[in-house]
C-alpha cells in the first residue's frame, strides 16, 4: 500500500476513533516515507503531516509526553518547508493545544491557539467560521481553567461570528448558546443565562 492511501487510512481510522489500527498504518507509512525522506522533497511534508497524525494518535492514547514531541518535531519540518506563517501550521497548533489541555497545562493550551487565531485571521478574517472555531476552543480552556468570564468573552465572539454568517446550522447556534448559557450559570448571571438560551 502507498505511503497516501497508508495515510489516508489512518486519518479515517484516527476519526473513528480506531487508534490501534491508525498507529498500526502510521507507523508503516512512517518507515516507508523514511526510506525516501533524502531522495525527494515532496516526502518531507509527507513526513510532517506523519508526525501529526501520529502524534494525534499517540495523545488520543493518553501518551502525551510522546505526542508533545511528535508534534514538536512536526511543527519544525512543517515550518522549515512552508514557513513560520503558513496555515498548515495551524492544524499542528491545534492538536498541540489539546494535548496541553489533557496535561492541564492552561496557558500553553493557550499560547498554541493564540498562534492558530492569528494566522486564521491573517487568511480569512476576523469574522470567518475559521476564526469563530478557534475562539470556541479558547473558551472551552477558559472555562477548564474556571475564568469563566474569559470564556463568556470568547463563546461571545464565536456566537456573534456565527450568527452573521451566511448559512449556518442551527444546532450548531443552539450548542453555543446551551455552553454560554451553562457559562454564565458559573457565576450566577442567570438573567444573562436565559438570554443567551433566547438568542436562537
Amino acid at each position: 500500500m502507498g505511503k497516501a492511501r497508508q495515510i489516508n487510512r489512518s486519518e479515517a481510522y484516527l476519526n473513528a476513533k480506531y487508534y490501534q489500527q491508525a498507529f498500526e498504518h502510521l507507523t508503516n507509512a512512517l518507515k516507508l516515507n523514511s526510506t525516501l525522506l533524502t531522495s525527494y522533497e515532496e516526502t518531507k511534508q509527507y513526513h510532517a503531516h506523519i508526525l501529526t497524525l501520529l502524534g494525534r494518535c499517540y495523545m488520543e492514547g493518553g501518551n502525551t509526553d510522546d505526542a508533545l514531541e511528535l508534534l514538536e518535531k512536526s511543527l519544525k519540518m512543517n515550518k522549515a518547508i512552508l514557513g513560520d506563517d503558513d496555515f498548515s501550521n495551524c492544524s499542528i497548533y491545534t492538536i498541540m493545544a489539546h494535548v496541553y489541555l489533557k496535561k492541564k497545562m492552561y496557558e500553553e493550551a493557550i499560547q498554541q491557539l493564540s498562534m492558530v487565531w492569528e494566522l486564521s485571521e491573517a487568511k480569512y478574517g476576523m469574522k470567518s467560521e475559521t476564526t469563530a472555531s478557534v475562539f470556541l476552543e479558547l473558551a472551552d480552556v477558559y472555562a477548564k481553567k474556571k475564568e469563566y468570564k474569559d470564556a463568556i468573552e470568547y463563546q461571545k465572539k464565536a456566537f456573534d461570528i456565527y450568527q452573521e454568517l451566511d448559512s449556518v446550522d442551527p444546532k450548531i447556534l443552539g450548542s453555543i448558546a446551551i455552553k454560554l448559557s451553562e457559562m454564565y450559570e458559573h457565576i450566577d448571571k442567570l438573567t444573562e443565562a436565559i438570554d443567551a438560551l433566547r438568542k436562537v
